[in-house]
């Protein structure tokens, strides 16, 4: 980055110098603008019963021409300072944001495609050998459908209820000659035998579905621990990388520091040149400061 400025070199006025000036400059144009605004331009005579009179004050500028071109130079002087000053400013501002060439290393971002996600009881189901899935879907059809019809509520148990509670002889309420004999047509004991035997199957259904579902909770939890300690050591490593990174872009930012601070210190050192032009203005308010 470029920090040379035609308003600055080893010589010249500080900037609180300059800015000093600046403002006794602006109260002398001040002074000087405050005279020539009084300058009269007409004269009034007032005629009042034969006698004339003087009607306005008259205020005349000596040298009028000059203090218009002195007010000019001192403006001239004063915008030479002020540019000066900014220009000093803008290269302190500039230091501020120059990395003198040295760049940060740029973050280390994980590889997330590197990292494995967590598998679901169903990937790890669809995963058993044919024959094992086969068994298990199967199994846990038959432990469903037969558990409805041998579980409290289901059809046996109405069957039984019927069986236990329908009167075999029904009489109608008004034509008591109206008059229904029912017969068991269904033996109870087969029935119970049939029941019996559901049961039967519906545990050993029940008890394969069970274990395949320990299996698949068992494989599942052990593969996806394998996942997890590999994902982990993936962002052990990025955590790991991220910290040599930090360490060497703080030792990075250090020396960027250092060397905005020795240039910094290097510009507030130097001071506001005067061009020749300038030099007699700059002297007439110097000696008039001083007054």
């Amino acid at each position: 980055m470029n920090y040379t400025s035609k308003f600055l070199d080893t010589k010249g006025l500080t900037s609180a110098e300059a800015n000093y000036t600046a403002n006794i400059v602006k109260e002398l144009c001040e002074r000087i603008s405050n005279e020539i605004k009084q300058l009269t331009i007409f004269e009034g005579v007032l005629n009042f019963q034969g006698k004339q009179t003087i009607y306005n004050k008259v205020f005349k500028v000596d040298n009028l021409e000059e203090k218009c071109l002195e007010e000019g130079n001192l403006y001239a002087l004063s915008a030479w300072l002020r540019e000066a000053i900014k220009s000093k400013d803008n290269l302190l501002k500039q230091v501020d944001l120059d990395n003198f060439e040295i760049k940060l290393l740029n973050e280390v971002f994980i590889d997330i495609e590197a990292t494995s996600k967590l598998l679901t009881e169903d990937e790890i189901k669809y995963s058993l050998p044919i024959n094992e899935l086969a068994d298990y879907l199967a199994c846990e059809a038959k432990a469903a459908h037969i558990g409805k019809k041998v579980h409290p509520n289901g059809i046996f148990e109405v069957w039984f209820n019927a069986i236990k509670n329908t009167p075999r002889v029904q009489i109608n309420d008004v034509n008591k000659d109206y008059v229904v004999e029912f017969s068991q047509i269904v033996d109870e004991k087969d029935l119970y035998s049939i029941y019996f035997n559901l049961q039967k199957e519906y545990r050993e259904a029940e008890q394969k579905v069970n274990y395949y579902k320990a299996k698949i909770k068992n494989l599942l939890d052990e593969k996806n621990q394998k996942i997890n300690q590999q994902n982990k050591a993936i962002y052990n490593k990025h955590r790991e990388d991220l910290e040599l990174q930090n360490s060497k872009n703080l030792s990075i930012q250090t020396e960027i520091d250092i060397l905005r601070r020795d240039k910094a210190k290097e510009i507030s050192a130097l001071k506001i040149v005067i061009p020749n032009e300038l030099q007699k203005t700059l002297e007439y308010v110097q000696t008039y400061s001083k007054k």
